[in-house]
């Protein structure tokens, strides 16, 4: 709640405290917007004047994280600022052109890279986009060649991941209902070679001493899924991914825990200083965050989510 006066509260005030919070940092908020770091700061402590609250934690003159309150304004902020800007390129026009290349993983479905290209033309109608639809291995490799300017892909997720994740989602070993394990090794049902949930699961049984063998492997989402709800075996799957057959037994079978497993969007080095490529790789991001997920599992066969 608002205990300041509104009235007060401007565009640079949002601009500035969204950039603070994107950055983590005073300097590199104002190198962003052409400010220096006193007039960041006081912009900063203005705004938490006019809110009559704190906005960020500091230690040391350091940033160390918003406050609660600094949270729900940043939210709140960016949505603002997200709406004046495709308000003032859709009467101005964007000032960027060019083609990007952009690569997705294969498990994202087709229906939805057009919410993709819709958002892009709305906000940048000079820039042409390019999807390319690969493995997560392949994904890599194009980036590092060239071949692809940016990427959206899954990795494993830990508390110092120095990346800030689009979405971060749990691994669970899933199986059929009233699935009975009768023998060792214990039967996987996984994506082929090159899937980061396959390796995640081996890894997890080969580092506590349980003895696994491939009981049925796949390209295809719902071939997973319908071999788990066949009996195969076990699978290592994120939640949303659950038949409404399937059991999460993680603690059922006393499985090694499975690892968390973030989506990133990843810049090539070519183009990290790119204003065109940051401010739509922006875009991109916000897109994937606002429909929560572009995956949807279980209506098509889709291929490996690596």
């Amino acid at each position: 709640m608002l205990h300041g006066n509104a009235r007060q509260l401007t565009l640079e005030h949002m601009r500035v405290f969204v950039a603070v919070i994107e950055t983590e940092s005073f300097s590199k908020a104002g190198e962003e917007l052409g400010k220096s770091q006193p007039a960041i700061t006081q912009i900063i402590k203005r705004l938490e004047d006019i809110l009559a609250f704190p906005l960020l934690l500091r230690k040391q003159g350091r940033i160390e994280t918003p406050t609660p309150d600094g949270r729900i304004f940043y939210l709140k902020a960016k949505k603002v600022l997200d709406a004046t800007d495709e308000a003032f390129f859709s009467i101005r026009g964007s000032p960027f052109s060019g083609k990007l290349r952009i690569g997705v993983l294969d498990d994202f479905q087709a229906k939805y890279i057009p919410t993709l290209i819709r958002s892009c033309r709305v906000m940048y109608p000079n820039v042409e986009l390019e999807i390319t639809s690969e493995l997560s291995w392949r994904l890599n490799e194009g980036l590092q060649r060239g071949n692809l300017d940016a990427i959206l892909n899954k990795h494993i997720y830990t508390p110092d991941f120095l990346e800030t994740p689009l979405s971060v989602e749990p691994l669970r070993w899933v199986a059929a209902q009233n699935f009975v394990l009768t023998s060792s090794p214990i039967p996987l049902v996984v994506f082929h070679e090159g899937c980061l949930y396959r390796q995640c699961a081996i890894d997890a049984l080969n580092n506590s001493g349980i003895a696994w063998r491939i009981a049925y492997s796949s390209y295809s989402y719902s071939n997973i899924q319908e071999a788990v709800s066949a009996g195969m075996g076990i699978s290592p799957l994120p939640p949303r991914a659950m038949l409404l057959n399937h059991d999460d037994i993680s603690l059922t079978l006393e499985l090694p825990a499975l690892p968390d497993i973030c989506m990133t969007i990843r810049l090539s080095q070519s183009l990290q200083a790119d204003r065109m490529a940051n401010e739509v790789v922006r875009l991109i991001a916000k897109t994937f965050v606002k429909e929560n997920s572009l995956l949807d599992y279980g209506n098509d066969d889709t291929g490996a989510p690596e």
